[in-house]
């Protein structure tokens, strides 16, 4: 089960988002993409917490595979771009996101992803 933590403000992890390249330079132009576009995706709400910006990184990631997203970077159309941003997930909560929150995600990517 993911550690207890708090929301963090919507705002400010849209602002990290769409300036990862500070936070991790020298990464690929579709991780920033696809941080980028997270951000544009990010609702209207004050605060986020670890589960619900995970539902939507997943959600983000069904709809690139069924191709229903429109107006999409084109580094994210291509073909198996979400199973290579996948596991880039945990690189990006521990840039942008309190260690806390980022523990978190972590903890909920691990749940998700481990082998059976």
């Amino acid at each position: 089960m993911a550690p207890e933590s708090k929301a963090i403000p919507t705002e400010l992890l849209k602002e990290k988002l769409r300036n990862l390249k500070d936070y991790l330079p020298e990464e690929s132009n579709r991780l920033y993409d696809f941080a980028g576009y997270l951000a544009d995706r990010l609702e209207k709400t004050s605060e986020i917490v670890p589960e619900g910006l995970s539902l939507l990184v997943e959600q983000i990631f069904f709809d690139l595979k069924k191709g229903n997203i429109k107006k999409i970077p084109v580094s994210l159309q291509e073909r198996y771009a979400d199973g290579l941003l996948r596991t880039q997930i945990p690189k990006i909560a521990r840039a942008v996101c309190p260690d806390d929150f980022a523990e978190a995600i972590l903890e909920i990517h691990r749940e998700m992803y481990k082998r059976r």
